[in-house]
């Protein structure tokens, strides 16, 4: 028989499940306060910082917000409109990864264990930072960050940026403030400035060759000096540290033409940082008469040429529109057809050489020496495209 459960019950179990229901809006997943919301909400934001998220950021911060690091005594307050637009469009520049390590509840804050790392870190500390966020709330909404560093190494930041900003300073004064500029153009100077300051010190060596391959497979023999040694020579230049730029050109390609077509690669890797200075042309017979031209349509007194077995007597009379500008090595082969001196072109050119110098080989072999990487020519030229130039 089924036992009736009294009016009296029924308002103690009504009250029961009241209660039940109340503790759920109070704690459970409605509550904007709860310890799993503050949890999910600070999860929330650094993974719209992972993703550079405008939309996902804008959710979970408070009308403004309060970002402190009581140790170095910095205290600034954002609008949510200037943290999300300006802020977080700064960060994003630097292509960020944001690594939650630990999170916990303390009292009504969240605090966390992050590791970040972007370009700026990685260029200022080389390893990525590790800081302590604890989260305060406002209405369910994130409303003060105070950050505090576990692995801060101010003695490596302190003299990478001070070398960065002295450099600046001296080379390129046109970026003076962009440290401290915290928007997306900011950041994109920022950027501009490293990548600039990291390609100082690269130096690029492009490699023109000879005519036989213009027409030959690269395993191809020549009738009288063999196989064009092409990977080899590439690969001693490599080994030395310079960053090789090459190509196979199609069958009698127009030296001039080419030259354009190497001067705006040379103005490309300018536009990106790399000094003139530490650029070097190299061209072996026909490739050293296309690296005169590039001489001619470059004019600029800063780059350095190796012009290899390509300068004849009659080259004055038949190709006078060359004028050597730059800082200029001849190499020529004594028993080689193209083996003479070429001081006429020098003194007859109208651009600065602050640097010229012409090393005349013996080795015999004639025109057949420049077919293989040779230390005789090979160790100069590396000499040459390193600045030095008291061979």
């Amino acid at each position: 028989m089924k036992k009736r459960i009294s009016r009296k019950g029924k308002a103690i179990k009504l009250k029961i499940y009241t209660l039940i229901l109340l503790l759920f809006i109070l704690y459970g997943c409605g509550d904007p306060s709860s310890p799993k919301n503050r949890i999910a909400i600070t999860k929330d934001y650094f993974t719209a910082l992972d993703l550079s998220s405008s939309s996902k950021l804008f959710n979970v911060i408070s009308d403004s917000l309060l970002a402190k690091i009581p140790e170095y005594d910095y205290q600034v307050k954002y609008s949510k409109k200037d943290y999300v637009e300006k802020w977080l469009k700064w960060d994003s520049v630097f292509d960020p990864t944001y690594k939650v390590l630990a999170l916990n509840i303390a009292n009504e804050s969240v605090v966390t264990t992050v590791s970040k790392t972007d370009k700026r870190i990685a260029f200022f500390m080389q390893k990525p930072f590790l800081t302590q966020e604890t989260f305060k709330f406002k209405n369910g909404k994130i409303a003060e960050i105070e950050t505090k560093y576990l692995n801060f190494d101010e003695k490596t930041w302190g003299k990478n940026r001070e070398q960065l900003l002295n450099w600046v300073a001296t080379n390129h004064p046109e970026y003076e403030g962009f440290i401290n500029d915290q928007t997306e153009a900011g950041g994109i100077k920022f950027l501009e400035v490293l990548n600039r300051y990291q390609k100082k010190d690269k130096r690029y060596l492009f490699f023109l060759h000879n005519r036989f391959l213009e027409e030959h497979e690269l395993n191809e023999l020549h009738p009288e000096y063999g196989r064009t040694e092409y990977k080899e020579i590439l690969a001693a230049f490599e080994k030395s540290g310079l960053n090789v730029i090459s190509e196979l050109r199609n069958a009698n390609v127009n030296a001039r033409e080419y030259a354009g077509y190497i001067v705006n690669q040379i103005d490309s890797l300018m536009q990106t940082g790399v000094e003139p200075q530490h650029i070097t042309v190299v061209g072996t017979s026909k490739g050293g008469y296309i690296a005169q031209y590039v001489s001619t349509l470059a004019n600029n007194p800063d780059l350095n040429f190796v012009f290899i077995a390509s300068f004849r007597d009659e080259d004055l009379q038949n190709i006078p529109e060359i004028n050597f500008c730059g800082n200029i090595l001849t190499i020529y082969e004594k028993t080689d057809p193209f083996g003479v001196s070429a001081i006429q072109r020098k003194e007859s050119s109208t651009c600065t050489i602050r640097h010229f110098k012409e090393i005349e080989l013996k080795t015999g072999l004639g025109h057949g020496f420049l077919f293989k990487p040779l230390s005789e020519w090979v160790k100069p030229t590396i000499h040459w495209a390193n600045a030095q130039y008291s061979l």
